[in-house]
């Protein structure tokens, strides 16, 4: 078999896909998108989709065929019929290249397809399934031999490809950071007009942006609250879902400083992105006190639009800040001490803050442009096409 420079179908597998909220289903977004420019017909298969269980539910975007599979409740059942619905789709389009996105998941039913169907396969590991999933013995298996058999492997953060190298036993793992593009996320005047709909107290505003849950360290955040109003009248500004679990450390700080309870301002994910760089551009700073992360899409987004950093080093993270220069980054073993921290950085010269928003800006321009990812993307294809001609000879 011949194999073309670049697949000429290519199926991409993922948990989740916009309007689904969170970093995954941007990311799977951007790659099929870059996908497509590099001249590739791609299909897109939803295997947690929302909807009755098990029914699949054709969608379109932007002339890439979205196919959303009901998510079923038995883990079992739910990859077989993913399996069943691939192989229908491979039947009609003739899939080159199945790209998983996110190892233990997708990436385990994309390996396992690929070599059914005959196909390279490429998974992309984003952070929770390296960092989670390795520690879960009923995951641990779909893991590892996914990252051991696929013809090729990237990795959002220079953590989590040492660790998959280590794990797998191979060398060839490509780091493919995330990117954002600085014309949609870009500095700005704050607009009166939603400080004033959000309902926005008067004083500086912190700023998170994410699912809110354990893993984004929210205890932290709310220190960091607290600490700031001791020095002067500081908001937080929640941008995205609250998680179940996060749910209750929120009442609970409700009931012991009920005074700062009207300072958390919590706004529904936005599903257009033009619109979401409105809210970064009330804050003074970004906050991202992680407890484990692979490379946090707001943290980007945020350098972006010049808004300054306050950060742990948790995955990908220190990937992005350089202490004082381009961010703040402290210890995500001592983050004990991260509200006095950010209460300090606050209360410096605003014209210091500014600069060091404005290095991350252009070091985001420079390193985690969208160009830079399609071009990261193009090599990784290249390389899978090439490793998996290889094994069938």
């Amino acid at each position: 078999m011949i194999f073309p420079t670049l697949p000429r179908s290519v199926l991409i597998l993922s948990d989740q896909y916009p309007p689904q909220p969170g970093g995954l289903a941007r990311s799977t977004q951007r790659f099929a998108r870059h996908a497509r420019t590099l001249g590739s017909e791609v299909t897109v298969l939803v295997t947690r989709g929302e909807g009755v269980p098990g029914a699949l539910l054709p969608t379109d975007d932007n002339e890439i065929p979205v196919y959303r599979l009901g998510l079923l409740r038995d883990p079992v059942d739910a990859r077989q019929r993913t399996v069943q619905v691939a192989q229908w789709l491979h039947s009609e389009r003739s899939f080159d290249l199945i790209h998983g996105q996110y190892a233990s998941t997708s990436g385990y039913l994309t390996v396992y397809l690929a070599r059914m169907l005959r196909a390279a396969s490429y998974v992309n590991i984003r952070g929770n399934d390296l960092d989670r999933d390795v520690h879960d013995a009923l995951k641990f298996g779909h893991l590892h031999w996914a990252l051991s058999n696929a013809d090729g492997v990237g990795a959002v953060s220079q953590a989590l490809k040492s660790q998959a190298e280590f794990l797998a036993d191979r060398v060839d793992i490509r780091y493919i950071p995330n990117s954002v593009d600085p014309e949609v996320f870009s500095p700005g005047t704050p607009d009166p007009a939603l400080r004033e709909a959000l309902g926005l107290p008067d004083g500086k505003v912190l700023g998170f942006t994410g699912e809110l849950r354990a893993k984004k360290g929210v205890e932290f955040l709310l220190d960091a609250l607290v600490e700031c109003n001791r020095e002067s009248p500081t908001n937080l500004l929640i941008l995205g879902a609250i998680r179940p679990e996060a749910q209750p450390l929120l009442e609970g700080f409700s009931v012991a400083e009920p005074q700062l309870a009207d300072r958390i301002c919590i706004a529904p994910y936005q599903h257009d992105l033009s619109n979401c760089a409105r809210y970064y551009r009330l804050m003074d700073l970004f906050l991202a006190p992680s407890l484990w992360e692979g490379m946090p899409n707001s943290v980007l987004e945020a350098m972006a639009c010049a808004l300054p950093v306050v950060a742990s080093d948790a995955g990908g993270i220190p990937d992005l800040l350089e202490h004082g220069e381009t961010g703040w980054m402290f210890s995500r073993h001592q983050l004990h001490e991260f509200g006095a921290s950010v209460r300090e950085i606050l209360s410096m010269e605003a014209g210091h803050r500014a600069a060091v928003g404005r290095a991350a800006r252009d070091f985001v321009v420079d390193r985690h442009s969208p160009q830079r990812e399609l071009e990261a993307l193009r090599e990784a294809y290249v390389d899978a096409l090439l490793a998996s001609r290889q094994i069938r000879l």
